[in-house]
């Protein structure tokens, strides 16, 4: 997807003028990006993964693009479920390596990824995870069937991932704040920015942070409802001239 970041160069050259660069976010959530005048910026981002993924099935909506939408929203819960389970091992002392390990072996089976993070779940909060059993099917239909979903539909299932997605960050941050730190720190010194700073000299490294429309990592944050996801939504395009 595309990525936008302030160029450090010009940033340093004249720090009166804003001047952004463009690149493609990986999977491993960096980008190289060019600005107008040549300049390449490695830009990390700070988030987790799924503050990335529903920001992109958000601008599908937008864009009246509703089952890519779905697609999306489905897989930022899912990768949620992952940083859950993974924040669950590191508090149980787990070291990483077991941690990758253990994820290695699951993370192409979504059924088994879904069992551990319901296990989790039930230990952390001391209660049972609830699917909406429609939503599943009408996600199932639109995944497998090829099903073409209308406005209203993706709507409904949109604020169903958006309360699942409230609840699960809402948990996180109460019970298990230190881990997803350590986690994030693990997924970003996992990543090979540092062999491409090294083999590219005139490469500028910055640290990105952008707005989160599920307010992740908010000191006053309350619950987020995807009308509330909207607004801001359409706050951050007119902040940023559509570059977000």
């Amino acid at each position: 997807m595309k990525h936008y970041t302030l160029c450090v160069e010009c940033d340093i050259s004249n720090p009166q003028d804003t001047v952004w660069a463009d690149g493609e976010l990986t999977n491993e959530l960096y980008a190289i990006c060019t600005c107008p005048q040549g300049h390449r910026t490695l830009s990390s981002l700070v988030h987790h993964a799924p503050d990335i993924i529903f920001g992109s099935a958000v601008r599908a909506f937008r864009y009246e693009c509703y089952s890519e939408s779905i697609l999306s929203f489905t897989a930022a819960l899912e990768r949620a479920f992952e940083i859950f389970f993974k924040a669950f091992c590191i508090k149980q002392e787990i070291g990483f390596k077991v941690i990758d390990e253990m994820w290695k072996e699951i993370k192409n089976q979504s059924e088994r990824q879904y069992g551990t993070f319901c296990l989790a779940y039930c230990v952390i909060t001391e209660t049972a995870w609830k699917s909406d059993n429609k939503q599943v099917e009408f996600r199932n239909k639109v995944v497998h069937k090829g099903y073409i979903a209308n406005r209203s539909e993706t709507l409904s299932y949109a604020e169903y991932i958006t309360e699942k997605l409230d609840t699960i960050i809402s948990i996180l941050n109460r019970k298990l704040k230190e881990e997803c730190t350590k986690l994030n720190f693990h997924n970003q010194k996992s990543r090979n920015c540092q062999k491409l700073l090294d083999g590219n000299p005139d490469l500028k490294f910055c640290a990105t942070g952008l707005p989160s429309l599920l307010r992740w990592n908010h000191a006053d944050r309350n619950t987020v409802t995807f009308d509330d996801v909207l607004k801001t939504a359409e706050e951050i395009e007119k902040r940023f001239e559509g570059r977000l």
